[in-house]
């Protein structure tokens, strides 16, 4: 497997905000071709006073930058799942290797994902035990995973979080596709059309976390680990199997861009990591984190 690291870059807009992305990355001291990458997006939060400035004006950037909840509880809960699905798949390899079992599959992924949220369950009855929707909702992240045991790879991700995998000339040969918010049409366009809204506005946000999210009888529905198991549903897992030197990636959605870029992949050609980092954080809006093995 080679070299297993991630990281986690910040354009000079965020220096303001506090960081919400998290990574972590594991490799197995008894075998070099076993490690576990994870990543992870908090949620963005209202502010303080439970609203959410027009950042589209210089007087909206000044209160959101004011106003917004420091540290924030969405970095906390992000950090919480790569911490978790990092050690929690770590102790099932252990447990399978006691069986001689020699690799973890797709169910061990989603039991992952499953004790993560869990875990963020908990952190949201402490924390938020009467959720509002607004500045009191709960705390969530959207992640993906992945264990990588030779050129075996089981996967899992949830919104725009996603997997990839390039060949050693910088080619994708596979990527999940992105199922965040509006990736299944315009929520916007619909909480307009049936509660007179919009994001901007509590009333909308309220609707949009209340009724879209975590919802799978609605059909615009996108998914978030809050807690609640109804985010499960809208977690997804596979498998690849990889060629040899093929470079295998998490990403949260900062970096979705960068990545599927011809410089991107002029970085992959030359295994050149340093320089991959240093344009990821050139070209990242906000914030964005990936980890890799290859």
């Amino acid at each position: 497997m080679g070299i297993t690291d991630g990281f986690t870059v910040e354009s000079w807009k965020h220096i303001f905000l506090p960081a919400e992305d998290a990574c972590k990355y594991s490799q197995s001291e008894q075998s070099k071709d076993f490690g576990i990458i994870s990543v992870a997006d908090g949620i963005t939060r209202d502010c303080t006073n439970g609203e959410l400035p027009d950042t589209r004006t210089l007087v909206g950037q000044f209160k959101f930058v004011y106003g917004y909840p420091r540290p924030s509880p969405a970095f906390y809960v992000a950090d919480l799942f790569c911490r978790a699905f990092n050690v929690n798949l770590g102790l099932m390899h252990l447990m399978h290797s006691e069986k001689e079992r020699d690799k973890l599959d797709e169910n061990d992924v989603s039991e992952g994902f499953k004790l993560a949220n869990q875990q963020i369950r908990i952190f949201n009855q402490i924390k938020f035990p009467n959720p509002n929707y607004l500045k009191n909702d709960l705390a969530g992240c959207v992640a993906s995973g992945a264990v990588i045991n030779g050129r075996d790879v089981f996967y899992g991700y949830i919104a725009d979080c996603g997997f990839i995998v390039f060949d050693n000339n910088g080619n994708i040969r596979f990527k999940t596709p992105n199922e965040g918010p509006n990736s299944k049409g315009s929520i916007d366009e619909d909480v307009t059309k049936r509660f007179f809204s919009s994001f901007k506005f509590t009333l909308g946000r309220r609707m949009i976390r209340s009724v879209y999210r975590n919802n799978p009888k609605e059909p615009l529905s996108y998914g978030a680990l809050t807690g609640e198991i109804e985010a499960l549903d809208y977690v997804r897992t596979g498998y690849f199997e990889l060629r040899f030197d093929d470079i295998a990636m998490v990403f949260t959605d900062g970096l979705e861009k960068v990545i599927q870029s011809g410089e991107f992949a002029d970085g992959i050609r030359a295994r050149d990591f340093a320089r991959l980092k240093k344009l990821c954080k050139r070209n990242v809006r906000t914030e964005g984190s990936l980890c890799y093995a290859g």
